[in-house]
């Protein structure tokens, strides 16, 4: 038979939504990602706001309900070696019932620091307000 041709059948359709080698040529490339930025530079020194300021910041973003009462500030909090806050700490030193198990905390220097700023802020808080004569 010279001059027999034989035609191959066309790919069947794609089972299983599988793309076909053709349908992965045509793809259009993917959006880009915008550039990310550049972090801020560190600062040597946490800047200061007063609590007015803080508070204000506080209730634009999170509303009236979140505002604080007092503010304390402090030096450090209690970390783990992993550097996560050790939150329940605080809230244990402010219960006051602390166990006193320091061997999660990576730093437990800060504990004294935070306790005696608790301790003053109690005392702070039981000493009675008067107030200012005109």
């Amino acid at each position: 038979m010279a001059g027999t041709h034989t035609l191959t059948p066309p790919p069947p359709s794609s089972p299983r939504g599988r793309k076909t080698p053709l349908a992965k040529q045509t793809r259009l490339p993917s959006p880009r990602r915008p550039p990310r930025r550049e972090p801020p530079a560190a600062r040597s020194k946490p800047r200061r706001r007063s609590p007015a300021a803080l508070k204000k910041l506080v209730h634009e973003a999170h509303g009236e309900h979140c505002v604080p009462t007092d503010l304390i500030p402090i030096g450090a909090i209690p970390r783990t070696h992993n550097s996560k806050p050790m939150r329940q700490v605080v809230g244990q030193l402010f219960a006051g019932n602390f166990g006193g198990d320091v061997a999660e905390i990576s730093n437990p220097e800060c504990l004294t620091e935070l306790g005696a700023t608790i301790a003053d802020w109690r005392a702070m808080r039981a000493s009675p307000v008067l107030d200012e004569l005109p």
